[in-house]
């Protein structure tokens, strides 16, 4: 009977008990790691839509100052847009404002546009303001 109880305390690997507190601990481990990638998914897309309300506020601007440049000076609400990006809706306007009488280039009054550039989408927005002379 001794050498019977020695053979089994001699025996090699894990009981059942050590495997379950293990099994326990990875769980653990990886529940915690889930909230974290969960988390860093949803910040990912919200700064990925924040990219691209600059890249439309940017772009709305950009066809603006080369309307100016052409010789288009009228003034207010210049340009209105909807789109959808990745199943988000952004809304872009264009406000023009001719602020020459507020501002003088050299003594002399050259044509000089404030251009406000506003997109909006879900409950964000940006806006871009810059100013274009008519020259």
């Amino acid at each position: 009977v001794k050498k019977e109880a020695k053979m089994k305390r001699n025996q090699k690997g894990f009981t059942t008990v050590e495997l379950l507190v293990s099994a326990v601990i990875l769980l653990i481990i990886i529940v915690s790691s889930y909230k974290f990638f969960e988390t860093y998914d949803i910040r990912s897309a919200e700064i990925g839509e924040y990219e691209t309300a600059q890249l439309l506020a940017v772009n709305a601007i950009e066809n603006q100052r080369t309307q100016i440049k052409e010789g288009n000076y009228s003034t207010g609400m210049v340009f209105r847009n909807e789109m959808y990006a990745n199943q988000v809706k952004f809304a872009s306007t264009v406000e023009k404002e001719n602020v020459t009488d507020d501002y003088t280039y050299f003594g002399s009054s050259v044509p000089l546009f404030k251009l406000t550039s506003t997109v909006s989408w879900r409950n964000s927005e940006v806006e871009v303001v810059t100013y274009v002379s008519g020259r």
